[in-house]
């Protein structure tokens, strides 16, 4: 499809089809996993990428080097904008034209900040970067890398290249807003 991976994301029947950390917490990043989908069922939407796992059961299979090829994974060729507009989120009536929720790509500007909004009682960690000269301010959902900044705040300091996970998240008040699900650099 268009020359990009073919991206998967695995879900449960729970509330938000979220994975419950018990069962992926022995898991780390460039980890191969395998699971079983459960049979006839298949979102129909934005959300394509989705499969529900039979059982909750993943599986370890071996952790990948991905070194020399994260630049092939990317979608940085492929689409002008994130998510088909340069927003933080899109309308009901752009999700109906949209058939992917998952974008990989690299950037080499990128800030990370906290900020306090007035909808929350916690700070909120975003990242502000720069993809295809167009300017992006956007939530981290990462859990790794929120707890790992909780500690260093400089951790991406000395680091000249990020790959970011980008997700498209559930519908809220009208809008689907643009998430950073995993931010993956290279010491």
């Amino acid at each position: 499809r268009n020359n990009r991976p073919i991206w998967f994301r695995p879900v449960c029947d729970t509330p938000h089809e979220e994975v419950p950390t018990n069962l992926t917490s022995d898991f780390k990043y460039y980890d191969v996993i395998e699971f079983t989908p459960v049979q006839d069922w298949a979102r129909q939407d934005y959300q394509c990428e989705n499969f529900r796992i039979q059982n909750d059961k993943l599986n370890y299979v071996q952790r990948v080097d991905l070194t020399n090829c994260m630049d092939d994974l990317c979608d940085n060729n492929i689409y002008d904008n994130i998510f088909e507009n340069r927003n933080k989120a899109i309308s009901q009536i752009e999700i109906d034209n949209l058939n992917y929720s998952l974008m990989m790509i690299k950037v080499t500007t990128f800030e990370v900040n906290n900020v306090k909004s007035p909808y929350r009682q916690n700070h909120q960690t975003r990242l502000i970067f720069k993809y295809n000269n167009d300017n992006y301010d956007l939530p981290i959902t990462d859990p790794v890398f929120k707890y790992n900044y909780q500690y260093d705040q400089n951790i991406l300091d000395s680091i000249d290249k990020i790959y970011l996970v980008l997700s498209l998240g559930v519908e809220f008040r009208g809008y689907y807003y643009k998430l950073v699900a995993t931010i993956l650099y290279l010491d």
